[in-house]
């Protein structure tokens, strides 16, 4: 399953950066990169992709952050948190994690 379908039913707009819209709380994702994860007869069988995820939210939104993780867990994502940060002139805070899936299609 692609990312932002994975994502896409929290009821937020979700975007490849940058996002463009007027909701104040949004979610975007990065690839940071694939490996090859199984190797079969000496070829790449399957491949692991590593996605950043944002969630900007007006202050702390521990809903969304659940709701997210858990979206992403179900549809077979490995998901932790990086970091939270708070920008002062937005009033904006961003979650990150990082989600990674054995067998993931870019997007």
């Amino acid at each position: 399953m692609k990312i932002y379908e994975a994502l896409e039913g929290l009821g937020l707009p979700v975007c490849h950066p940058p996002y463009k819209g007027a909701e104040q709380s949004y979610i975007t994702y990065q690839l940071l990169g694939q490996s090859g994860q199984i190797y079969a007869e000496g070829r790449e069988a399957e491949t692991g992709a590593l996605y950043a995820v944002s969630i900007f939210a007006e202050n702390f939104d521990a809903e969304i952050l659940s709701r997210a993780k858990a979206a992403l867990e179900a549809a077979g994502y490995i998901t932790t948190v990086d970091m939270e940060t708070y920008d002062q002139e937005t009033g904006r805070t961003q979650i990150a994690l990082l989600a990674e899936c054995v067998g993931a299609e870019y997007g």
